[in-house]
């Protein structure tokens, strides 16, 4: 049995001895245990600990499960206008579930709870796991297992286009008859906290509407209909329902007090080679690094001993990545954090320096260069930070990374912009120039009265300006809009945009394109590589993330290169083979049309590993790197994939018996229309335990045994192209 007064043990478990909650994560789950709903708001100061929402839902469903508590959304979306931030609200998540899965068999908070969310899954299911996780977000594969478990508790990581469009009867790469049931389970018995809701305006106005319009339904089924929590320290002032930091809880909270009272101090450095169009400059370059180099000499001053890392944040990717390779020559060790990483670099660099990305610290690493990602959603204690002039949200929301947890006596916060006379005649993308006019006069006021702590900053008088709005009216769904989106069977004439409902900002969206390395050079031609693609897709780890911009200048490079490394890509598009790929390369070859206009945003583009176009790990039109590819091990349900002649024809000769018994407890795939009596391409061993991950075909199909088009046409394919060997 557990009970309410059991949350701070379970806090203290999940997080290790001494780390309780502060007093309002424990005010907003005694809210939602005697409420049964999430607040309106939930408001704090950057580094007060909002992330813990997660662990707030796991207990508080719990809670439910054993009685104790009232009825509580079972499913909590947290979504984030973030990439990278994403992706730490899933590591959080993953981490929950595995504690709890390797909770022991005795008396513990971990295993009580742990027991207590079994309870709630169905007896005989196959899978009883305590909790259920996902992660689904743009440029990945999507990993939608968790539409069969409508009665775990489940904790969603999502991007607000992605939660949105599923929500709206749109998902991304779903197929129709899947999409209802996508909405269904957003929508009801479900909570979405919009983490740095002054991001997502759009958002939080589409989720309140959709609450309401499923309130009916809802209650008819006893169940909650879906709850909006706008989480951030700088909210808006239409909410009457809020949970968060107070003088009165500060007054309980020693750590938390010292937090958001840790000393910081702002500078601003005025330089004329500010570039009026964002693009960095040599000059600008060299001045700024200068900067960070003064930071880094004054870390090793102040902390001769232990981790001193310097936070060096830019407002675009391409300057990060040229300030990082700077750095690198200035014999300085520097991390590289940008959302255009691929998953697996991330986690590799998490694995190997976990103290990078908390308020542990690294040894030994002089400076984190970091993009937006580094604003909010990590616990990140930085010594100092050096930026470029950004909106004054963001400013505030970068400071909160440094002195974190106020252990040091001094800290700088040193902010490179324009002069304080200098006109902006445009905007400096991504910022607008009256945000960043704002920001200038913001962070001057800061640099002279001395106080940039997260409590100073969260005071009215000193509060960061918002960012301007971009755009002049929020859309509202309305049932007429519900019950046109509901429409999934049906082929519209014209299918409904949802950016009226889902973005802030309707100015012309950039689109990402994701780039994957696989060794194929070993591959005897482009079928053999489509087959092997189609049997291993792409996964969200192996993917780096460019702009469409970019994909389109590296193919475009590499259709004008002499070796031709794209005559053994494959583009993935849609979850399946874009089949023409091929065909139109090989066509524009004659002088025809550029192949790379055909790219679009979505598109997963497989290249060989041994393809050079990575600068410090990010893929840049012009890198000259070349990128590891993701060990076949480490691919959910894949244990290795043989392409070595020798190997394939030692393999190839051996008896269905001879094979289980060298792979036991594995699957042997061989490429389809394979004839026993020609050598294979390649060989895949799979484990036997796959994850179910059927959920589009459960939506669509009710047979049990089918051969998928995708294979029929893979192995009609492969017997095509002997029969025109064969015949010459």
């Amino acid at each position: 049995m557990i009970a309410i007064e059991d949350f701070g043990n379970f806090f203290e478990a999940v997080h290790g001895v001494g780390k309780r909650p502060f007093s309002w994560q424990e005010d907003l789950l005694r809210h939602l245990v005697n409420t049964g709903t999430w607040p309106e708001q939930i408001v704090a100061p950057t580094g007060a600990g909002k992330s813990s929402v997660v662990e707030i839902h796991i207990f508080a469903v719990a809670l439910f499960a054993v009685g104790a508590a009232k009825r509580v959304p079972r499913r909590l979306a947290v979504v984030v206008n973030r990439r990278a931030l994403t992706d730490s609200h899933a590591a959080r998540a993953a981490r929950m579930r595995c504690l709890l899965e390797e909770a022991p068999a005795d008396d513990s908070i971990l295993s009580r709870v742990r027991d207590a969310l079994v309870g709630l899954r169905v007896f005989d299911a196959e899978d009883r796991a305590p909790l259920v996780t996902a992660t689904m977000r743009g440029a990945a594969a999507t990993n939608r297992t968790w539409l069969n478990a409508p009665e775990a508790c489940a904790v969603l990581c999502m991007t607000p286009a992605m939660w949105a469009s599923s929500l709206l009867f749109r998902s991304y790469g779903a197929s129709r008859p899947a999409r209802p049931r996508l909405a269904g389970m957003l929508a009801l018995d479900a909570a979405v906290v919009v983490d740095e809701a002054h991001l997502s305006r759009q958002i939080l106005v589409t989720a309140r509407r959709v609450g309401q319009l499923c309130a009916p339904s809802a209650q008819r089924l006893g169940i909650p209909a879906l709850q909006t929590v706008e989480m951030t320290a700088t909210p808006s002032g239409d909410a009457t329902d809020i949970i968060g930091v107070t003088t009165e809880s500060l007054a309980h909270d020693v750590r938390l007090t010292a937090r958001v009272r840790a000393p910081k101090s702002a500078r601003y450095v005025e330089t004329t080679k500010w570039p009026t169009n964002g693009k960095m400059t040599k000059a600008y370059r060299d001045e700024f690094v200068s900067r960070v180099l003064a930071a880094v000499e004054d870390a090793r001053e102040l902390l001769p001993e232990g981790p001193r890392t310097v936070g060096c944040v830019l407002n675009r990717v391409d300057s990060a990545v040229q300030v990082s390779k700077a750095l690198d020559e200035q014999g300085l060790n520097c991390r590289l954090w940008v959302g255009r990483m691929r998953p697996w670099d991330l986690e590799r660099m998490r694995r190997d320096e976990p103290g990078l990305f908390d308020i542990s610290g690294a040894q030994g690493v002089d400076v984190l260069v970091a993009t937006k990602t580094i604003e909010v959603g990590v616990d990140l204690d930085l010594t100092h930070m050096v930026t470029e002039l950004a909106s004054a949200s963001a400013l505030a929301q970068r400071a909160g990374r440094v002195n974190r947890l106020g252990r040091r006596d001094r800290a700088w916060f040193t902010v490179v912009g324009p002069t304080r006379e200098a006109a902006l005649s445009k905007d400096v993308l991504p910022y607008r120039k009256d945000d960043l006019l704002a920001a200038r006069t913001w962070i001057l006021d800061r640099a002279d009265d001395g106080d940039l702590s997260p409590l100073a900053v969260s005071e009215k008088l000193k509060a960061p300006p918002a960012e301007s709005p971009r755009r002049l009216l929020y859309q509202r769904p309305e049932p007429w809009d519900a019950a046109l989106w509901s429409k999934t069977s049906m082929r519209l004439i014209v299918e409904p945009e949802l950016d009226l409902w889902i973005r802030d900002d309707l100015d012309p969206e950039t689109g990402t394109v994701g780039l994957v390395l696989r060794d194929l050079k070993d591959l005897p031609d482009a079928t053999a590589c489509e087959t092997l693609v189609s049997e291993v897709p792409p996964q969200d780890r192996e993917v780096y993330p460019m702009t469409l911009v970019t994909a389109r200048k590296v193919v475009q490079r590499l259709i004008e290169g002499m070796d031709h490394p794209l005559g053994r890509s494959v583009l993935w598009r849609d979850g399946a083979i874009l089949s023409q790929w091929q065909t139109i390369i090989l066509e524009d070859e004659g002088g025809g049309k550029n192949a790379s206009r055909v790219l679009r945003s979505g598109d997963l583009l497989i290249l060989d590993a041994s393809v050079p176009l990575l600068t410090s790990g990010v893929v840049t039109d012009a890198g000259e790197e070349r990128g590891e590819p993701v060990p076949h091990g480490e691919l959910d349900g894949v244990v290795d994939v043989v392409t070595d002649s020798d190997e394939l024809r030692r393999l190839a000769d051996l008896e269905p018996d001879e094979l289980s018994d060298m792979f036991p407890g594995e699957t042997v795939v061989w490429p389809p229309g394979w004839d026993e009596e020609d050598e294979p391409a390649w060989m895949v061993r799979r484990s036997s335990v796959t994850p179910d991950d059927d959920s589009d075909d459960r939506s669509t199909w009710s047979v049990s045994h089918r051969v998928l088009l995708a294979d029929h046409n893979a192995a009609v394919a492969a017997r095509a192209e002997a029969l025109a060997d064969g015949i010459g």
